[in-house]
């Protein structure tokens, strides 16, 4: 018989490493132990080496229909206890996603029973892995696609690689990590540091985030943009800034600041609710809704408006401020205080300057060659003497009074002695205590468009020219009597993405206008027809350049015609207008104080039977798509031309 040791070289060799150690021990024990000792050993290596919870045998699944499954052959442990049905199951199953691919999962439980359960999609198409209660192995993953077919994990499955996993040290992957972006609101964002490192990343700090697209259903929707958590016993302080994109009829930009201090009970102190550049302060408004939430909303008056925002700063804990994505609009504002906001930096899409000419302080929009005298420096200055106010030049922000714009002294700076009153406004015979007796320094409010449309003046004349600008939106109008180079001013914050720039030149035959600068020619119709007019439109985009568009205006079908209904349009200002069909139909041109460049978009609900008729000598049609279905709405854009004409594109909508 082989010695201790030679049976150890012996069975070393034939079952070598780590994994077959106990083996090995068990093998020596059963030659040198008692009965018991080998027993213990032996009963301790086979579940060691058994399969304690899991998929055992994969079998077979098949479907018979996008509703049943059948499934054979599958065998699984729970606990070392082995399962396995004697016959096929068969299972009712949820159809596939008619658009996105779902993940179901098949599972055993520890009744011998193979279970079922699908994935979920949400409404803005993100898919969902189901949940599967504790103890039940996981079988087959299967990925149901919409064109009905499927597609079977070929991998061994476990709950903790499905469900979760977790690691308390460094790890490293062998394969690829793929990542699928989910639609809608990002709550969490995964970056890496310079050491190449994950991070997570709030989504309050990046991303934009958007309002769904006003439909004009009612006299005032709101949408829910932001929510605030306030926790006064840890924070009374709450501060976020951000960036407002507005794409309306009359465009809506610029910077908004949230400022305010709350008190032990989570009330508002004191606020600084502020926005900077191209706002209506009216459509915004911050609501506490209950004791620890402020919420605020923007009001949706207008048809086909949508608004982005980008967070840029904030004070506190970021999970206090939840951005919202494309939020239902909702008819009314919730329950609570209200608080407004105020406008600073410009007036109706307009930036204003002021100065001391000397005599008196005066305002001018940028742009215009005229000052407007405010206040006499006489009525603000004090007399000469120890506490004279001499040499203080006041510091001014315009305040929202209900429709008017005040000016308010907010600052005195430069003199010496004892500064003058803050808080007074600027009235026709001096400062005064009260608003109402400001003096409203803006304009009076344009002309109203038939069926309850608005309208702005917010193209300016360009007094550059052939340089552009785009720190607003202009037009020009020019002649062509020898070439010409038109360049670009493009050096934030002088050009401000979407603004631009209407064209329109009438050719010589001989030259044509040349570019020099960052522009993009995307389309280029240029007509060199002595007289001729063509129409340029150069957009300021986010890349720093300027996109360019020649077009021509070409003439469509005549489509003369008297209507027993008119729907007048104007271009003294920018309209948009609604107009439901219900008899025959006429479009009137209104040529009164009409200027190159305003336009007017009217929307017109089809009756399914009368197309809206106008006179071909007013009128020039570019494009028509017009859709003539009971209650289909078609968008018709009409823009005051050089010619004298009116363009008209329609488009269904």
């Amino acid at each position: 018989m082989s010695t201790r040791a030679q049976l150890s070289e012996t069975i070393n060799r034939l079952l070598p490493g780590e994994q077959n150690k106990r083996i090995r021990e068990a093998i020596l024990a059963a030659a040198s132990y008692s009965g018991s000792r080998t027993d213990q050993l032996r009963q301790s290596i086979d579940l060691a080496n058994r399969l304690q919870t899991g998929r055992l045998i994969k079998g077979e699944i098949t479907f018979d229909s996008d509703t049943e499954a059948e499934l054979s052959g599958y065998v699984w442990v729970i606990d070392f206890q082995i399962f396995q049905p004697t016959t096929p199951t068969t299972l009712t199953v949820t159809a596939p996603h008619p658009t996105v691919e779902r993940t179901d999962l098949f599972t055993g439980d520890d009744a011998g029973v193979i279970r079922y359960y699908p994935g979920s999609v949400d409404a803005l198409g993100n898919s969902f892995f189901p949940s599967i209660p504790t103890g039940e192995v996981i079988l087959e993953v299967v990925t149901r696609n919409p064109d009905s077919s499927n597609t079977v994990d070929p991998g061994t499955p476990s709950v903790t690689d499905w469900i979760s996993k977790s690691a308390t040290a460094l790890q490293q992957m062998a394969g690829p990590l793929a990542i699928s972006p989910l639609a809608g609101a990002i709550q969490d964002l995964i970056g890496t540091d310079p050491n190449g490192m994950l991070r997570r990343v709030p989504a309050s700090r990046a991303g934009v985030y958007t309002t769904r697209e006003g439909d004009g259903g009612f006299t005032s929707g709101w949408s829910k943009i932001l929510r605030i958590t306030i926790e006064p016993a840890l924070q009374i302080n709450y501060v976020i800034t951000f960036q407002v994109l507005g794409v309306t009829p009359t465009y809506e930009k610029g910077d908004m600041w949230v400022i305010f201090l709350v008190d032990e009970d989570g009330d508002i102190i004191t606020n600084s609710l502020q926005l900077f550049g191209s706002f209506t302060p009216a459509r915004y408004k911050l609501v506490k809704v209950d004791n620890t939430h402020y919420e605020l909303y923007l009001a949706h008056d207008q048809i086909d408006s949508l608004y982005s925002f980008r967070p840029i700063m904030l004070f506190g804990n970021d999970w206090r401020y939840e951005f919202f994505q494309q939020e239902e609009i909702v008819e009314n504002l919730p329950a609570g205080d209200q608080y407004s906001f105020t406008l600073f930096g410009g007036l109706d899409g307009r930036e204003v300057e002021l100065r001391n000419s000397g005599t008196a302080i005066e305002w001018r929009y940028v742009g215009d060659p005229d000052w407007v005298n405010l206040v006499d420096l006489e009525e603000i200055t004090g007399q000469d003497g120890d506490h004279g106010l001499n040499g203080w030049t006041p510091v001014f922000a315009v305040l929202s009074d209900g429709e008017r714009r005040v000016l308010q002294v907010v600052d005195w700076v430069g003199g010496t002695g004892t500064k003058p009153t803050t808080g007074l406004y600027v009235g026709a015979d001096g400062l005064k205590v009260s608003i109402g007796d400001g003096v409203d320094i803006r304009g009076p409010q344009g002309p109203a468009g038939s069926g309850g449309g608005g309208s702005g003046t917010y193209i300016t004349d360009l007094d550059t020219w052939p340089v552009l600008k785009f720190d607003q939106n202009y037009r020009y109008v020019h002649e062509m009597t020898g070439p010409v180079e038109i360049s670009a001013q493009l050096i934030s914050p002088l050009a401000v993405t979407g603004n631009f720039c209407k064209l329109y030149i009438k050719a010589n035959g001989v030259n044509k206008p040349t570019f020099t600068g960052d522009f993009e020619v995307i389309w280029d119709n240029w007509v060199n027809t002595a007289g001729h007019w063509n129409r340029l439109f150069a957009e300021y985009t986010p890349e720093g350049k300027v996109i360019l568009q020649i077009e021509q205006a070409h003439l469509g079908t005549a489509n003369d015609g008297t209507g027993s209904t008119t729907v007048t349009v104007k271009f003294d200002a920018n309209y948009v207008q609604q107009h439901v069909v219900t008899t025959t139909t006429q479009i009137v041109i209104d040529t009164t104080g009409a200027q190159v460049g305003f336009e007017t978009i009217l929307y017109i609900k089809s009756d399914g039977v009368n197309k809206p008729f106008w006179d071909s000598d007013d009128v020039v049609v570019t494009y028509d798509n017009y859709l003539n279905l009971a209650d289909v709405w078609n968008r018709f854009k009409l823009e005051w031309r050089p010619e004298n004409k009116a363009i008209l594109q329609i488009i269904n909508t």
